[in-house]
């Protein structure tokens, strides 16, 4: 196990990360660590570490290998969504709407559900004040649109059968069933 300390700010994220030393010590600076220290050795408490990492918070926890290709790969995804918030008005030519902080947060509310193992989908903004995260594998791909509204949309086209579930209800710290069960082999 290494043990890596970071201070994360969203903009230079985890990818920062800088591995200390070899121990077995697993701290938190941020106040409101103190129920989640216990848990997060056995990775059950993943959801709360990357809100912790995406809210700026400082700190540390014991690392293996996996565990920072993860979240360095969880903080430039977030840091994608992030940068949406740059676009300005007309942001692609044909009137296109600014990305809205509300979608933005709740895409990235989102990425923090997807529990370890699951890839991390690729994102990007659309025309419309939407984020659409996909995977794409071979003749595969599952498509969810959010716009802000609490729910999310989901296409899926998986060993040729064609998939549409929309209004799918977000809850904070939840993934919905049907939506693992697409992502799962990607």
């Amino acid at each position: 196990m290494y043990y890596a300390e970071t201070h994360c700010s969203t903009s230079s994220s985890i990818g920062n990360c800088a591995i200390l030393r070899n121990e077995s010590v697993l701290s938190g600076s941020a106040s409101d660590t103190s129920n989640i220290i216990d848990n997060v050795t056995g990775r059950s408490d993943d959801y709360h570490w990357a809100k912790m990492i995406h809210t700026g918070k400082s700190i540390s926890l014991r690392l293996d290998h996996s565990d920072i290709i993860y979240f360095r790969m969880l903080a430039n995804t977030i840091s994608d969504c992030e940068s949406y918030l740059e676009l300005e008005e007309n942001w692609d030519g044909y009137g296109a709407p600014k990305i809205s902080k509300a979608v933005v947060d709740e895409v990235i509310e989102f990425i923090c559900t997807i529990p370890r193992g699951y890839k991390l989908p690729n994102t990007g903004p659309s025309a419309d004040n939407e984020i659409l995260c996909s995977w794409r594998k071979k003749t595969d791909v599952v498509m969810i649109s959010f716009f802000g509204d609490a729910k999310c949309h989901c296409y899926a086209k998986v060993s040729g059968e064609k998939y549409y579930v929309n209004n799918i209800e977000l809850k904070a710290g939840e993934i919905n069933h049907k939506i693992l069960e697409f992502i799962k082999n990607f």
